[in-house]
């Protein structure tokens, strides 16, 4: 890079320096109403043919356009924070009646007031001292914090959806889940013909329904007693979403909690939060553990090992 270049990119960033503090006084004053913090910067380089004195010139108007294109930007992404990235805007310094022209590179951000709004405050900008025959791409960053937390949230969610489904040792689809202390874990198995997705909304369901599963560990406990134990039902599931459950095994041997932590399993699978894509015949098992640990128990015979994280 030139000494020139250098020379510029200095003089530029004071004076997008002072834009950001107007734009924040604006923000101040109500005029962008963003909830979430907005920002944009800008880049500029040099087309064929223009000196870096004539780029200075420029940046100088273009950075004064800046604070038009902040308001804008914080407008759009107070109706939508997923609009962020990167636009490419070629810009030529000609003459006759219209002497500014613009040009969108392909890939920025779609959103058609976005757009509108950059093209008029690049255009609108003063560039008569300019001489013509210049070209200039100016680079505009979009971020906002909202928009990162949406990412971050669809990526929990892809991760937390995502069930591994194996196959027992009888051959049938089965997936569990639980909490990471160990407190407890569930499995569901599939009875007959169900596919893997329709394994995968089962779990999910009974994923959701971890709060009541541990409702029905404290009941097993009652009085200081042991909750450990193993809870066994059958589970049919109709192509509407609605379960009916019943429970088949109960191995709790605190004589305080053995049928309350029973009927609490049974009513916690009736009201799981099923839909139709889990419609099918489960076997459904509940192991209550005694004590918190940091890791899954070893798997019962029949019954797949899995990874003490999952669900």
């Amino acid at each position: 890079m030139s000494s020139s270049r250098v020379a510029f990119f200095l003089s530029l960033s004071c004076l997008l320096g002072l834009a950001g503090a107007a734009s924040a006084q604006e923000m101040a004053q109500g005029e962008a109403r963003i909830t979430a913090r907005s920002n944009v910067r800008l880049g500029i380089e040099s087309g064929p043919g223009t000196s870096g004195r004539t780029l200075g010139q420029i940046g100088a108007a273009a950075g004064a356009a800046l604070r038009a294109i902040r308001g804008c930007y914080g407008e759009v992404a107070e109706r939508d924070p997923t609009i962020r990235g990167e636009m490419r805007v070629r810009l030529s310094i000609g003459s006759g009646r219209h002497p500014v022209t613009t040009e969108i590179a392909e890939g920025a951000p779609t959103n058609r007031d976005l757009t509108r709004c950059v093209v008029h405050a690049v255009e609108s900008a003063d560039y008569s001292g300019v001489r013509p025959g210049a070209t200039a791409y100016l680079v505009l960053t979009f971020t906002n914090t909202a928009a990162e937390g949406v990412e971050r949230t669809r990526e929990r969610r892809v991760t937390e959806d995502s069930v591994d489904v194996t196959r027992d040792a009888e051959g049938h689809l089965s997936a569990s889940g639980g909490p990471p202390d160990g407190r407890l874990r569930f499995s569901v198995t599939a009875q007959g013909d169900e596919s893997q997705a329709a394994v995968s909304a089962a779990q999910r369901a009974l994923r959701a329904t971890i709060p009541t599963f541990l409702d029905c560990r404290r009941k097993a406990g009652r009085r200081d007693g042991s909750p450990e134990g193993e809870l066994s039902a059958d589970l049919r599931v109709s192509r509407r979403g609605r379960a009916r459950a019943r429970v088949r095994s109960n191995t709790v041997q605190n004589r305080y909690g053995t049928a309350q932590a029973g009927r609490c399993f049974g009513n916690g699978l009736n009201h799981a939060p099923f839909t139709a894509e889990a419609a099918g015949r489960y076997r459904v098992v509940l192991t209550l553990h005694e004590r918190a640990t940091p890791s899954a128990p070893a798997p019962t015979a029949g019954r797949n090992e899995a990874d003490p994280n999952e669900g």
